[in-house]
């Protein structure tokens, strides 16, 4: 496989750009931070590109989530760094260095826009939203647009779900994975994702503070040029202890679980991929 190579000091300047350009936006609540993670349990993962040949795995990420006059804006850039990151044995291919992995969720809420409430029971809005997916991996990428819904409830800062459509591709030459053919091959097509996001308000324990956040997708896949994967899983949660009280300083810990079907890291043919990897973090928020 042959991806373009960026140096971890490149994936840390692109980090700082998109901050500074994300952070100066208009925005009545937002959340914007650098973490590190490390784990000795990232299997390989061929549909996506995590995971090392050693299982041993560090992320660098920035994330962005800010809300504006018309919904919100989320950003998330990773660099999944390893030894072999992304290889696939069984067709002799060892992988980079690294990974780079980036998310675009822009969201439209009917509330803010046309000035109509859309409460209903628990249900404090609507919301028009789109997600886009990249990784240098294969120039795997996704995209989808559907409606998602937000929830008044106690305890969160932001508790959303929602259905999108879902369609991705990789730029590989179908049965033999020679990359940068020109053109991109449909993994799926029409199908659907689930798509939900959690974060807390400050949970406070004896004298010390905690916050716990949760993040998942699960997707149909097929109707594509290029294999099958029944239906994929990613989740991943969090829970941080804010260092002396202030939520600047975090450490804790992330868990993220990935499934599917017919995975190359086991070989070819009928199979199942899963992958369950716990993670040591340190977020700083700016």
């Amino acid at each position: 496989m042959k991806t373009k190579k960026l140096s971890i000091a490149s994936s840390v300047a692109m980090l700082g750009i998109c901050g500074s350009s994300l952070t100066h936006a208009e925005e009545t609540f937002q959340l914007t931070s650098l973490t590190f993670a490390t784990t000795k349990s990232a299997k390989l993962n061929a549909v996506t590109g995590v995971g090392s040949e050693s299982e041993s795995l560090q992320t660098l990420q920035f994330e962005h989530f800010g809300v504006n006059r018309w919904g919100y804006l989320y950003f998330d850039l990773e660099s999944y760094n390893g030894r072999h990151v992304g290889a696939i044995p069984v067709i002799n291919d060892g992988g980079q260095a690294y990974d780079l992995f980036a998310i675009v969720t822009p969201s439209l809420s009917l509330t803010k826009v046309t000035g109509t409430s859309f409460t209903f029971g628990p249900i404090s809005d609507v919301s028009l939203i789109a997600m886009g997916r990249q990784a240098s991996y294969y120039r795997y990428k996704t995209w989808g647009a559907g409606v998602s819904l937000n929830f008044a409830v106690p305890g969160f800062d932001w508790f959303e779900s929602g259905v999108l459509t879902h369609d991705s591709s990789w730029n590989v030459e179908p049965q033999t994975f020679a990359t940068n053919t020109g053109q991109n091959y449909r993994l799926d097509k029409r199908r659907w994702m689930w798509r939900t996001l959690l974060i807390s308000k400050p949970i406070d324990i004896s004298s010390q503070r905690f916050n716990f956040n949760f993040f998942a997708i699960v997707n149909s896949t097929g109707n594509g040029e290029v294999g099958k994967h029944g239906i994929e899983k990613f989740v991943r949660t969090e829970l941080l202890w804010q260092i002396g009280g202030s939520s600047d300083h975090q450490l804790g810990v992330r868990y993220e679980y990935f499934r599917h079907k017919n995975s190359l890291s086991n070989g070819f043919g009928d199979n199942s991929y899963s992958s369950g990897a716990p993670y040591l973090m340190y977020k700083y928020t700016l």
